[in-house]
């Protein structure tokens, strides 16, 4: 297999083809691969512009040579592809100067119109014919089909001046005889190649109808996917409508539901109001009343529910375990219940004490936060904890968080204070967001803040439920301001710093243990306090040194 490497400009590509296969065929494949249009390019081999009829095993390049592609009218300008020949005949010399696409036969066609030679239908004695040969370097050419085929540029000429040797072999075939045969070669070769033209000419009509058929192909594969999302698209519209009826449904029968708590808590009311009538009219002894007051009374009758009719009663546990398999099975389908339109925020505010902002930032020494040897024990004996062990799916958590339906919401302000509300595990951060700008002071609500998380610090998404953030049925955010700016004191409204509440209750003792270690610190002189039971009193166990390869582990 031959490979030649054909550039035109940025446009290069690698073809492959055979010895007996023509130069045209590498150009045809090179400008199908771009899109070109063949008739419009040629071939140059070192500026010199090469014969496209040539087979490659005559045109004298070797094997993965570099072609430039160039348009014809470039390949064609100046003499860059003549070529002066001298042609030796008989001791004299001929020359000529024909391109380098000529044949040796043209060659002799031009040198018997141009010189009045008689070079190709000479004859011997006897009237037999004598063969015109050719001879250049080491090759020799003896018949007339070679002098058609080889070419000037087959033979590596490209602008030189050659010299040429024409000479004639005697042959035993008569002049007419021979010229048959030749006429006859000639119609064989040109119908070969006619043959070869048209098995091109069938090669590329095949070519064409593949690429017509793959982009057949394409566009019904393209068809195919427009068809299946346009399915999809309208499947998904279907399942947002069935999605739409069920929550209406849903919606309406919630409205029915609480429509009808009052009156089925009148009815539970209804049979001892029955029976007090009842006892009244014995006692009295009255006659049986009118007919429109028995109209009246049976429509009082049929007050009652279906089930007190029967005989059943109203049990409030089944009842609200009824409400549960109606809350699971709502879960299982994802239709979560919409939170209420109003909820009782129960605003509370704490503050840090005195002795609670002492706590918050400690003056430790570095080595205080060095993990001791207990506890890491401690740590690996909690992990190991069943209820700790047990792995949960995002189902199961929302599951257990369905059973909440209020959250408690704790809002630690820059200043230490926090502000408490009370929210719908179905409401969203954004309206955290609000009811704490709502409790800021009025310069203070103009102010751009977020919240968030820690640790690790994770700002909440204002568009997600408080669900799904996972802070039911209780959590402490933190609020961050935007960089640029800065609140103001008073930053909660003065209403609300009237209803101030300790963050945590302190014990008498522990208030006086504070003051006194604060008066107080502790030295190394102090003599350790008596115990009233020096029998019962626990003997302090050693602590255990940690071992060596931890204390290597540690280092490290």
């Amino acid at each position: 297999m031959i490979f030649l490497n054909l550039a035109c400009g940025p446009r290069k590509c690698s073809v492959s083809l055979s010895p007996n296969q023509t130069l045209a065929y590498a150009l045809e494949k090179f400008c199908e691969s771009f899109k070109l249009n063949v008739g419009e390019y040629a071939l140059r081999h070192r500026n010199v512009q090469l014969d496209l009829s040539l087979e490659f095993r005559l045109s004298g390049l070797p094997n993965r040579a570099n072609l430039d592609v160039c348009k014809k009218s470039e390949g064609s300008k100046g003499k860059e592809g003549l070529v002066k020949v001298a042609l030796r005949v008989d001791g004299s010399r001929v020359v000529l100067e024909v391109p380098n696409t000529s044949t040796l036969w043209e060659l002799l066609q031009k040198a018997e119109s141009e010189k009045g030679l008689n070079l190709l239908s000479a004859s011997g004695p006897g009237s037999k014919y004598l063969q015109p040969c050719m001879r250049y370097m080491s090759s020799v050419f003896c018949s007339n089909a070679d002098l058609r085929r080889t070419t000037l540029s087959a033979l590596g000429i490209r602008c030189q001046s050659v010299l040429f040797d024409f000479f004639r072999e005697p042959t035993e075939v008569e002049v007419g005889e021979f010229l048959e045969r030749d006429r006859a070669e000639q119609e064989r070769d040109r119908a070969e190649r006619e043959r070869r033209e048209a098995e091109r000419e069938r090669e590329r009509a095949e070519q064409e109808r593949r690429k017509v058929e793959r982009e057949r192909v394409q566009a019904e594969q393209d068809r195919v996917r427009a068809e299946q999302d346009r399915v999809r698209a309208e499947q998904d519209r279907m399942r947002a409508e069935q999605d739409r009826v069920r929550a209406e449904q849903e919606r309406q029968k919630s409205e029915e539901r609480s429509a009808r708590a009052p009156s089925e808590s009148q009815e539970m009311c209804q049979p001892r109001v029955k029976e007090q009538k009842q006892f009244a009219s014995n006692e009295s002894e009255i006659t049986p009343p009118a007919n429109e007051e028995s109209k009246s009374n049976r429509s009082e009758d049929r007050i009652l529910p279906a089930h007190l009719e029967g005989g059943g009663i109203t049990d409030p546990i089944m009842s609200g375990f009824h409400k549960y398999i109606r809350d699971t099975e709502a879960l299982k389908q994802g239709r979560l219940s919409p939170p209420p339109t109003t909820v009782d925020r129960d605003v509370k505010v704490f503050f840090p004490s005195e002795h609670q902002k002492a706590e918050l930032l400690p003056d430790l020494p570095p080595d205080f936060f060095e993990p001791s040897a207990e506890e890491i024990l401690s740590t690996f004996k909690r992990r190991e904890d069943p209820e700790q062990l047990v792995l949960k799916t995002k189902a199961m958590r929302e599951r257990s968080a369905a059973h909440f339906d209020r959250c408690l919401i704790r809002v630690r302000l820059p200043d230490g204070m926090q502000i408490q509300g009370t929210f719908h595990p179905q409401e969203k951060t954004e309206d955290v967001v609000e009811f704490v700008r709502s409790q800021l002071s009025e310069p203070n609500q103009k102010i751009d803040f977020y919240l968030y998380t820690s640790p690790p610090r994770a700002e909440l998404k204002k568009e997600t439920t408080l669900l799904k953030q996972t802070l039911t049925p209780a959590s402490l955010l933190l609020l961050g301001i935007r960089p640029g700016q800065q609140m103001t004191a008073p930053i909660l409204k003065p209403e609300r710093l009237q209803e101030l509440l300790p963050l945590y209750k302190k014990t008498v003792s522990e208030d006086a243990k504070f003051s006194s270690e604060k008066s107080t610190p502790a030295s190394k002189n102090t003599a350790p306090t008596q115990q009233k039971n020096p029998t019962k009193a626990r003997k302090s166990r050693p602590v255990k040194a940690a071992p060596k390869w931890f204390l290597a582990g540690k280092k490290r």
